[in-house]
């Protein structure tokens, strides 16, 4: 059996008499890692995940450091679950295809950075009341950027008055369905309930009375909320059309 002292052998670069396999005592071996991180391959890595910049949410977008953080205490923020929900509208390939509405839709420049979406967010009407919802609609019929100019939070009872039901209505206007005798039925959701709004000969006529209904039912609910949300979106509200190619 070998003597324990004839395999301690010095290290190689200082001369200690305790060394690894490597041939370099602990102290050494450390600092030769550092340096090779510092100056090699360690480097290159580094360097390499400089130039190809931030991993991109939905290939889209930046999720930046900054002000505003995306978790707290393991969980995720009202500002990050917003961002993201974004994102995920205008460039999911399976949300568009849930929702084939959202096809075509997008976020601006300044929407892509998180903490841009984060700090517009704070000076918004509605923003700290979980009952709103982000919304690019209003301001601007037929949108598709999610904007900093375009966007408003709005309670879900008035964001739901804006949303049409394209897939279940089929091909008639909304409001509208043909009854079996050969003429069209009206009628117009209000407060939760389906009121029956009369049977009519034309298809125009019938989406008349329902143009007439929603439109007042709309004025209604935006007095109700004038007091709590934007005044833009208050005046979009008194003064939105209900088209027969919405």
């Amino acid at each position: 059996m070998k003597n324990v002292i004839d395999l301690v052998k010095p290290c190689n670069k200082c001369g200690a008499q305790d060394r690894s396999k490597t041939g370099l005592c602990r102290p050494c071996a450390s600092a030769y890692s550092a340096k090779h991180y510092a100056d090699g391959k360690g480097a290159e890595v580094k360097k390499r995940i400089v130039q190809q910049g931030p991993r991109l949410v939905l290939g889209h977008g930046v999720s930046s450091k900054g002000l505003y953080a995306a978790i707290v205490d393991s969980k995720r923020t009202r500002e990050d679950i917003l961002w993201r929900n974004m994102l995920i509208r205008c460039y999911s390939i399976a949300e568009h295809k849930r929702y084939p509405t959202y096809l075509g839709c997008e976020a601006s420049a300044g929407f892509k950075d998180f903490q841009v979406f984060a700090e517009w967010c704070q000076g918004q009407v509605g923003f700290s009341k979980t009952e709103f919802v982000l919304d690019k609609d209003i301001l601007l019929a037929g949108n598709k950027v999610y904007g900093e100019d375009t966007c408003v939070f709005l309670p879900r009872e008035v964001n739901g008055l804006l949303i049409g039901s394209d897939a279940k209505r089929g091909a008639h206007p909304i409001g509208v369905t043909a009854h079996k005798d050969g003429g069209y039925v009206s009628s117009c959701n209000m407060f939760g309930l389906k009121t029956y709004l009369g049977y009519f000969p034309t298809v125009v006529m019938a989406f008349a009375a329902y143009k007439t209904a929603k439109e007042a039912h709309i004025k209604v609910v935006a007095e109700q909320w004038k007091d709590q949300i934007d005044p833009r979106a208050y005046a979009a509200l008194m003064s939105y059309e209900i088209l027969i190619t919405d």
